[in-house]
């Protein structure tokens, strides 16, 4: 900060670091705003005096006017007349923090202090908070330019802030209650009144995550003839309608926009400092012809200084809202009345205790350029603002913002009185703070806090003497029980019986933002190493529900569920799994029985390999295929292996289809292979197989008729070895009479056989043999007698291996009716032979 002859002057830096003084501009204007905002512009003539300041008057250069730096946005150049000139305009520094992103988010009931200390980490920002706040409540805040997350903040807590230097105070509301007028026909040159209603809104709606909608109606619709409607919101980071919902009642704005501009005389190079204002202050505008006569507070200031530097034309804006422009971020329509939290002692503190705030104030003090006045003691009152002043008598000390009308800072003879924003940081390093005595105090010495007592307490029906040690030291806070061993430490981490949480010594443990089950979500977990976890009810239910999956984990034994434990007797369900070598042998099973004597009585075996997809019934052992299941109905979607036993006297398989036994493929993608079925009886509507072995067949009562159905082949009885790759070996038929089906329904094209039936006969050759199925079974001597149905084609079957018995029979009647005929002629000759005689 340069001076000259008692004056600033205005510098430029440019990006390389070169600077110079600045002459040869006009219209320098600064303008100031309640909410933080300090621009200025200006006009520089390309003069012989600044022909080394000019050319570094460009983008992203810097302005130091009054102390304060401000980074160039806008240069414009253009020829005026014969000379070259820039319009420039530039934003205070401090709005530099748009450039500079936050790229994590937080969520959860955050108090102001938090949220600040997270939007100016890794800043060169400080603050400070001078008035208690209430938390709210913020959903995935985050991932954002710093100064937009700074609107936020400002909206949510209704707050506004001061900037000296580096360092921000945080306020209700800033600004001072100041005796000054801006009166009519006394110190206002113009006055213009505007009331704009084009941003009005009463109605706004917001959509959160997966689009739940959340919509508000201002108190104030109803005044209105028609519903404003404000620009939705839409933002996947809300999941709770009442957080979505104070969003929107900050966002909407429900009342006109109403703003006095006041061009005023500023008086203060005519020597009248108490006419000096700054943004927030109240002043009292009093103006008859426009009937206004009213409290009102300055939310913007428009400056005006000549190349002294010196003030020469004010502007004030008093209004109840802020505009919305991309560099103005909060509404301060909506402020709450300023609480001043007092100090007050009586005891001397040592330098260092306010050692930030004396580190700020010596700055200021070894920078001030002031006048010392001698009226009612010395007063030292700022060249700058003149508002801002001290004073020392007989009576104290005082520093006043206003003027000299109130001092809310001051040391007398009562007192050492400050505001809660003149203190600062309190450092603690050099006092120790004790209240109480040897067993029941409060004691705060450097950066440990202690509060300490002793009390009875009856838990859970036992009653106890404590002496318990409330610490806060190191980032985390203590319990400790001095007199047994009880310790609890809570800690960004989460709450454990050691500061360090670790599992090995720790008998409990409730970690929060833990990875221990996923790799990328901060999850909670609470362990125990030597003790038992327990979640307990005594009246209602315990529910884990997940939207994952839910896990019950065991890492040396088995998982023990024990449902209605008032029966009577121990009735304990356990999982295990079966420790085998192979990691696909390693069945799961479930057990039922005692755990007081470790004896299981039936169990569920599951088996792990990927193929078997095999659920066993098993001892309590846990041993495949030795436990017995009973079921009214058992169905299976493809097969049944294993044997079934009737609770009584029978047993039903129940199909709609056939019952179909086969090997263990089953239907095999529709090529079966079908297996035998064994049994004493079978009582059967209809019977379908490749092999029927049984003792014997009868139909289900007497009435009935018995059907054995082939397609369009033969039934063939043969011996075991049934049709042996074609050295078929039959087997006799046993009955008292065999029928065949002779009726015309079954027959077609019926005509006179005029064949003869003894010709047939007589060519026929009766063989006697031996059939090679008794030769096989070491029968030599069996001897049948019979045609060859190769030799007998007349009588044969169509594949030349069988004898067609009801066509040879039938040949036979044939024959036999052509014997009786020829008898008959030869009777008839023979009578009539003898008659001759």
């Amino acid at each position: 900060m340069l001076w000259k002859g008692g004056r600033y002057l205005l510098i430029v830096t440019d990006l390389n670091g070169e600077s110079e003084s600045l002459t040869g501009f006009t219209k320098l204007k600064r303008k100031r705003r309640v909410n933080g905002e300090r621009t200025i512009r200006f006009i520089l003539f390309s003069l012989t005096q600044n022909e080394y300041a000019y050319p570094l008057v460009q983008q992203e250069s810097l302005i130091e006017l009054a102390g304060e730096e401000y980074r160039i946005k806008y240069v414009k150049e253009h020829m005026k007349g014969k000379v070259l000139i820039k319009e420039v305009e530039a934003n205070h520094t401090f709005f530099d923090l748009i450039n500079s992103r936050i790229y994590t988010k937080i969520s959860g009931s955050k108090s102001l202090f938090e949220i600040l200390n997270f939007i100016f980490k890794d800043t060169d920002y400080t603050f400070s908070i001078v008035e208690s706040v209430p938390n709210k409540t913020w959903e995935e805040f985050g991932e954002d330019n710093r100064l937009s997350l700074l609107q936020d903040v400002l909206k949510s807590y209704s707050v506004e802030f001061e900037r000296n230097g580096t360092h921000l105070t945080f306020k209700s509301e800033i600004g001072s209650k100041l005796d000054v007028q801006f009166r009519y026909s006394h110190n206002i040159k113009t006055i213009s009144h505007e009331i704009d209603s084009n941003d009005l809104s009463t109605y706004i709606k917001g959509y959160g995550k997966d689009g739940f909608e959340v919509e508000y109606y201002s108190p104030l619709y109803e005044n209105y003839d028609i519903l404003h409607e404000a620009p939705e919101v839409r933002d996947e980071r809300y999941t709770n309608a009442d957080s979505l919902l104070e969003r929107l009642k900050r966002e909407i704005n429900d009342t006109p926009n109403l703003s006095i501009t006041v061009d005023y005389l500023d008086l203060r190079r005519n020597g009248y400092p108490y006419e000096v204002v700054n943004e927030g202050d109240y002043i009292l505008l009093i103006h008859e012809p426009l009937n206004i006569d009213l409290d009102a507070r300055i939310v913007e200031i428009e400056e005006e200084f000549n190349l002294m530097l010196e003030p020469i034309n004010t502007k004030v804006t008093l209004s109840n809202y802020s505009s919305n422009t991309s560099d103005e971020f909060v509404n301060f329509s909506k402020t709450q009345k300023q609480v001043n939290s007092l100090f007050n002692g009586n005891a001397k503190l040592p330098y260092n205790v306010l050692d930030d705030a004396v580190k700020r104030s010596t700055e200021a003090l070894q920078s001030a350029q002031t006048e010392l006045e001698f009226v009612n003691g010395i007063i030292g009152r700022s060249k700058i603002d003149p508002n801002q002043l001290t004073i020392l008598n007989s009576e104290g000390f005082g520093i006043s913002k206003d003027g000299g009308q109130t001092f809310t800072e001051a040391i007398t003879a009562d007192g050492f009185n400050l505001s809660a924003g003149a203190i600062g940081t309190l450092d603690a390093n050099n006092v120790t703070i004790f209240g109480g005595d040897a067993t029941d105090y409060t004691r705060i010495e450097g950066s440990f806090l202690e509060s300490r007592g002793q009390f009875t307490r009856t838990w859970q029906g036992n009653t106890y003497n404590h002496d318990v040690s409330l610490e806060f030291q190191n980032g985390y806070f203590a319990a400790r029980s001095l007199n047994d061993d009880r310790n609890l430490y809570y800690s960004n981490f989460g709450i454990s019986t050691f500061a360090s949480g670790n599992q090995n010594e720790s008998s409990g443990t409730i970690e929060f933002f833990s990875y221990d089950y996923h790799p990328t979500r901060k999850g909670l977990t609470i362990s125990s190493v030597g003790g038992v976890v327990a979640l307990r009810s005594g009246l209602e239910r315990v529910i884990i529900d997940a939207y994952d999956h839910a896990y019950l984990r065991s890492n040396q034994q088995q998982v023990r569920i024990q449902p209605r434990s008032h029966v009577v007797g121990n009735n304990t369900f356990t999982f295990h799994v079966v420790d085998n070598a192979e990691a696909n042998e390693q069945d799961g099973v479930l057990f039922f029985g005692s755990e007081n004597n470790g004896t299981w009585s039936s169990g569920l075996r599951f088996s792990k390999i990927l193929n078997g997809n095999t659920l066993y019934v098993t001892n309590g052992d846990g041993d495949r295929g030795t436990g017995n299941l009973e079921a009214f109905t058992i169905r299976a979607n493809k097969s049944f292996i294993g044997a079934l036993e009737a609770p009584t006297d029978n047993a039903y398989v129940q199909v709609n289809g056939a019952l179909r036994v086969t090997d263990k493929n089953g239907f095999n993608n529709g090529s079966p292979n079908y297996r035998d079925v064994a049994a004493r009886d079978l009582y059967v509507s209809d019977v379908e197989a490749r092999d029927l072995r049984v003792k014997s067949m009868r139909t289900v009562d007497l009435s009935s008729n018995f059907y054995i159905g082939v397609s369009t082949n033969e039934l063939r009885v043969t011996d075991n070895l049934f049709y042996n790759g074609g050295n078929t070996g039959y087997r006799p038929i046993r009955a008292s009479e065999f029928l065949n089906g002779s009726s015309t329904t079954y027959k077609s094209n019926v005509e006179d056989l005029d064949e003869s039936g003894l010709d047939i006969l007589n060519n026929l050759q009766i063989k006697r043999y031996v059939l090679q199925s008794d030769v096989d079974s070491g029968l030599y001597n069996n001897w049948q007698v019979g045609v060859i149905s190769e030799l007998s084609p007349e009588v044969a079957t169509t594949d030349g291996k069988a004898v067609n018995l009801y066509k040879m029979l039938s040949y036979s009647v044939k024959a036999i009716q052509e014997l009786s005929e020829e008898v008959s002629n030869q009777n008839k000759r023979i009578n009539d032979l003898e008659m001759m005689q």
